[in-house]
């Protein structure tokens, strides 16, 4: 099993060699170079839940938003408690249908579901972000 990882980002090209964890799935990566939230690509998702999928019940779908509050430093001003409102939301998905045991690279039909449904799933988490991130959200 390989464990490193090496990632890019695509905001300032940074580039990081990263070991992944054996206990845990990972979603997001937090750029070393710019702080940019990279989230994760269809594939990597698919190649998780092939992989595990007998072993998941669900996917857990965390939403945190900081309503009134910039993206920037987020955290630091979290932790000084310069943000007096944080938002979250969760939900357990199911597993999408016939994932265990597919090939992401060698199946066509299976890489482009798992395409549009990670697609979906970033489109409605940032449908409820932009909720969320108004002085008015809840």
């Amino acid at each position: 099993m390989i464990l490193q990882s090496v990632l890019t980002c695509p905001h300032c090209g940074h580039v990081a060699t990263e070991t992944m964890p054996t206990d845990a799935c990972q979603w997001f990566y937090e750029c070393k170079g710019c702080g940019a939230l990279l989230k994760p690509r269809a594939g990597g998702v698919a190649y998780v839940l092939a992989a595990m999928g007998d072993a998941l019940s669900g996917v857990l779908d965390v939403t945190i938003a900081y309503p009134e509050h910039p993206p920037d430093a987020m955290l630091w001003r979290l932790l000084q408690g310069k943000i007096p409102r944080v938002v979250v939301r969760a939900r357990l998905l199911p597993l999408p249908a016939d994932t265990v045991g597919r090939d992401y690279v060698e199946d066509p039909d299976f890489s482009a579901r798992m395409r549009a449904w990670v697609d979906r799933l970033w489109q409605e988490k940032d449908r409820l972000l932009d909720r969320l991130q108004g002085p008015a959200g809840s």
